[in-house]
């Protein structure tokens, strides 16, 4: 009897066991327990991890630092959704970051967003795409990144981002003196329609150049100023050719929104280009 006892005694500590690494390596309970918030070092080229939100998987592995690419939601996002609401722990909002360091944590710099990685039929999509509102995408310069970026801004493929289909705020920290061409079908035609998309100072008129951003309707500085708005209304008209011809002549104070071809200085060629926006050929 006692011998039967100790064999069960024995089988139950085995489950107990075996069940253990589910929980620790984010299987559908562990993740739900908590979002994996550090990256463990030694993975190969090929290999996916987990970082709050976001699945990556590294393209390369120099010298104790991943180059990643974005593919995805995390497990720990997919398994729960509700926590894209609003005021939760992702607040609505989905941020793709340029380079992450931090204690007890592997370096890693992002270069892309993978083809699809957000798309109409990724993984997870259905549950969390109603409930994304806001899409950062982050830049970090040499100076801010210990030279890890180059300066490369992350690129996007295509129908990366086309499955958040809720989106009301695209904000790309990206300068726009190296802001890079994307996918034209990056963005679904209804999220360039609907949202917004936010740049950095001085960079409005390389955005709404630079193919696949250009097809966002309303593009603002980081201040709120609305491209081609130089009167502030609101809108953009032919009245607000006749406000930059006023700036240009020294009558009216100069804003960001004058720089219409984003070359450092406000001059005629910004009344060509600005008249070019008008007219949806720009």
């Amino acid at each position: 009897m006692r011998k039967r006892i100790i064999q069960k005694l024995t089988m139950l500590a085995l489950i107990v066991m075996a069940s253990i690494p589910a929980f620790a390596q984010g299987g559908k309970f562990g993740t739900n327990a908590g979002a994996t918030t550090s990256v463990p070092p030694g993975k190969n080229v090929g290999d996916p991890f987990d970082y709050y939100e976001l699945k990556y998987e590294v393209t390369d592995a120099p010298g104790g630092m991943y180059t990643v690419k974005v593919i995805g939601f995390s497990e720990y996002a997919k398994n729960a959704p509700e926590k894209f609401v609003a005021d939760g722990e992702f607040d609505q909002t989905v941020t793709i970051p340029h380079y992450v360091k931090k204690e007890d944590s592997t370096p890693f710099v992002v270069d892309a967003v993978a083809e699809g990685a957000f798309g109409t039929s990724a993984e997870g999509i259905s549950d969390i795409a109603s409930k994304v509102k806001k899409l950062v995408i982050d830049f970090k310069s040499d100076a801010e990144s210990e030279g890890a970026t180059q300066d490369i801004p992350v690129s996007i493929g295509a129908n990366a981002f086309a499955g958040l289909t809720a989106l009301t705020e695209v904000k790309n920290l990206t300068p726009g003196a190296i802001v890079a061409a994307i996918s034209e079908s990056a963005f679904a035609d209804a999220i360039c329609l609907n949202a917004s998309l936010i740049v950095p100072d001085c960079s409005m008129g390389k955005y709404a150049k630079a193919q696949g951003w250009k097809k966002f309707v309303s593009i603002y500085n980081t201040g709120g100023e609305l491209f081609g708005d130089i009167n502030g209304n609101g809108s953009v008209a032919g009245n607000d050719v006749t406000a930059l011809k006023k700036v240009i002549a020294g009558t009216r104070t100069e804003t960001d929104a004058c720089d219409v071809n984003s070359s450092g200085g406000v001059t005629g060629a910004d009344v060509t280009a600005l008249k070019k926006v008008i007219a949806g050929t720009y």
